[in-house]
């Protein structure tokens, strides 16, 4: 079925109250299609969506049993759900934080539809550097838009809000006691927030990789920028992932300075030491050409991180 077909289909389920159903990804794995809200959509109607990300957050956490994995801004699920299914085998835990009381009821359904409920663990909280309360303004029916904010005065956001627990990573790896190998962060410009909230974490011998959305725009809108995603995370390495332009890009490019960047993309950080080069390079070494959007770059070859001891000498 051609998109456009997919996208008819749905205005007419919109037209007669269907609210979700189950389908398949173009991964091959179940999701819970919810229909009239575009995050619910788009993996629908659009068969590469998160294809890259999600592929190389599959190889990245293969080599372990029972690998950890934490959904920051985990929206309606697809990302945890399609992860929670492609590592079946490695007994995987996906906890997923949303805090919008509304998209928080239909990733709780989508874990229940699709009998991951043993695997998936959704928490109703904000990740953030503080415990507390903070708003979030929202809008249903663009839930991946939602952000920490005090107001609802940007209309792409959305005029709804509501009233949320906050809590950081760090207090979290703590009270569930499951350390994450690898953190997924899309939080619309409050990505330097939650970094902070995890310093002890991501200084630590057992500091994870990160998948996050670097978004000039929304961290301006929270009053953060790139430049505090880039001191939060100092000690890591980072990897071009996918953009929304055409791939401006190669997937597995090395960014030398994130502030460099000025367009929405998606980046890996890897921790800066020898062991995560060397899990860097079996994780590019199990990947295809056709599980990546861009093959602009020789997969597997020219993919490489600098040893622990080249880092040494750079940051000195």
């Amino acid at each position: 079925m051609s998109t456009t077909l997919r996208q008819s289909w749905l205005k007419i389920l919109r037209r007669f109250g269907v609210r979700s159903f189950k389908t398949t990804s173009g991964l091959g794995h179940p999701f819970i299609c919810h229909v009239g809200d575009f995050a619910g959509e788009a993996p629908f109607y659009g068969s590469d969506t998160d294809r890259s990300e999600l592929t190389l957050m599959a190889a990245w956490c293969s080599g372990q049993t029972r690998p950890v994995i934490y959904d920051v801004g985990a929206n309606l699920g697809f990302v945890a759900t399609q992860l929670a299914q492609m590592l079946h085998n490695r007994q995987p835990v996906v906890v997923a934080f949303e805090p919008v009381w509304s998209t928080f009821a239909k990733l709780r359904y989508s874990v229940k539809v699709l009998g991951l409920e043993g695997c998936v663990i959704p928490v109703c909280c904000a990740i953030s550097d503080r415990a507390g309360f903070s708003s979030v303004a929202f809008d249903d029916a663009q839930s991946l838009f939602a952000q920490v904010r005090p107001d609802t005065l940007n209309a792409r956001v959305g005029r709804k809000s509501n009233w949320v627990a906050t809590q950081t990573i760090d207090t979290a790896v703590e009270g569930l006691a499951l350390t994450p190998t690898l953190l997924k962060v899309d939080v619309e410009g409050f990505e330097a927030h939650v970094f902070r909230g995890a310093e002890r974490l991501l200084s630590g011998p057992d500091a994870p990789a990160i998948m996050f959305e670097l978004n000039p725009m929304t961290l301006r809108e929270v009053g953060s920028s790139v430049s505090a995603i880039a001191t939060a995370l100092f000690g890591y390495e980072f990897i071009y992932v996918g953009d929304f332009e055409g791939q401006l890009r190669p997937f597995g490019a090395r960014v030398q300075d994130i502030r460099e960047l000025e367009h929405v993309c998606n980046v890996f950080a890897v921790p800066a030491n020898d062991a995560a080069a060397e899990r860097w390079q079996r994780c590019v070494g199990s990947l295809t050409a056709s599980q990546v959007r861009s093959t602009q770059l020789p997969l597997g070859r020219n993919l490489s991180l600098p040893s622990a001891s080249r880092l040494r000498t750079r940051e000195e």
